[in-house]
């Protein structure tokens, strides 16, 4: 009731205020998802992306504006997941298999060394690489230590027969000093360029000398050999 006055039970309509007492029809009843819900459609959506991508095509196809927006996002997880795994995947194929460049290997070559004036001529044998002047070091080791050199191709680029002289090193009780003739002068190490090391006091009869050529990039041994004074 709704004035407070009563009536009978078969009449639908009060007589006195006018109130129908008639089952009025209700509107359709709207679907509604909580905050939780949501938000793990949009995790499995970002983590597991062909779900989102399904979840988005499913959602927006409804007629509900809260179900599109739903949907909308769904998809959009979905295929940003997709372009983000595809960037992984790329970065992770150049780290792990080296495809930004080409291995670099350590090239090989051979000295053959000969008594000189005060010390022992080395000379450079065919190499199976282009490598510069630059790119080597070059490095004397005894019992009492390891001295080393490094060429510059600037120093060697002077025309053919160029020599340079890259001074002395102490090594145990000797000076040793390094020069360096580039053949053709272009910088390159080649067969028939070839260093020499002179010692003051000379190199010892009794005692054994290593000489090795190592290249930079790779820090590995081109070459190698063993002399005595």
């Amino acid at each position: 009731m709704s004035c407070g006055r009563s009536i009978g039970f078969h009449v639908n309509v009060c007589p006195y205020c006018g109130h129908d007492f008639r089952v009025q029809p209700q509107g359709p009843v709207r679907e509604s998802l909580s905050g939780g819900v949501r938000v793990l459609l949009y995790l499995v959506s970002f983590l597991v992306p062909v779900v989102g991508i399904i979840l988005g095509i499913v959602f927006m196809v409804r007629a509900d504006p809260e179900y599109k927006r739903m949907g909308k996002i769904c998809l959009i997880l979905g295929v940003v997941a997709i372009v983000v795994e595809i960037g992984l995947a790329a970065v992770l194929y150049v780290m792990v298999l080296g495809f930004s460049g080409p291995d670099v290997h350590t090239p090989v070559t051979t000295l053959t060394g000969v008594p000189a004036d005060d010390g022992w001529k080395f000379i450079i044998g065919p190499i199976n690489s282009e490598v510069t002047w630059t790119e080597v070091s070059i490095l004397v080791t005894t019992l009492d230590g390891t001295v080393g050199w490094t060429p510059s191709a600037s120093d060697l680029t002077g025309g053919v027969g160029t020599t340079y002289d890259y001074g002395a090193e102490t090594l145990g009780a000797l000076s040793v000093t390094l020069t360096v003739t580039d053949i053709s002068g272009d910088g390159h190490l080649e067969f028939g360029d070839y260093f020499i090391f002179t010692a003051s006091p000379g190199f010892s009869a009794e005692e054994d000398y290593t000489v090795a050529l190592i290249y930079e990039p790779t820090d590995g041994i081109m070459a190698n050999a063993v002399f005595s004074g």
